[in-house]
């Protein structure tokens, strides 16, 4: 492999450890507000306030799900690069998009269980302070 070849696939590398870092700061940001959230809300006055997570909850989401869909797509054309012969220094990833769901990253076990546990960590609160 010549070196330009290997430089072009360290800056696609580049770009899979971007995405993958937005996304681990995406998780923590979005569990310290929702940590916040709950503290706020500890007493059956401020309860609705659990309510204001919900939206929270749902946009890192979404944006989680976007970077790491991104982090496939790179990873594919990493994969792409690296198996041919020649080096291509279009980082065109339009054709890839097509080839990875959004919906699937969306839904992935370790996406969809992060999340839904802490909507349903809001949702219980609630229902616990309320029944207080």
């Amino acid at each position: 492999m010549d070196n330009i070849k290997i430089k072009h696939l360290e800056f696609i590398q580049n770009n899979i450890t971007r995405m993958n870092t937005n996304s681990f700061v995406i998780k923590g940001w979005c569990l310290t507000l929702i940590s916040g959230i709950i503290a706020l809300s500890l007493d059956k006055e401020n309860a609705l306030i659990l309510l204001s997570g919900v939206p929270v909850i749902l946009i890192f989401w979404f944006l989680d799900t976007y970077y790491l869909w991104l982090e496939k797509i790179y990873r594919r054309l990493y994969n792409v690069q690296l198996d041919k012969d020649t080096t291509d220094f279009r980082l065109d990833i339009e054709i890839l998009k097509t080839q990875i769901s959004f919906l699937n990253v969306f839904s992935s076990i370790t996406i969809l269980s992060l999340y839904l546990i802490q909507l349903s960590l809001l949702v219980g609160t609630f229902v616990i302070i309320n029944s207080i």
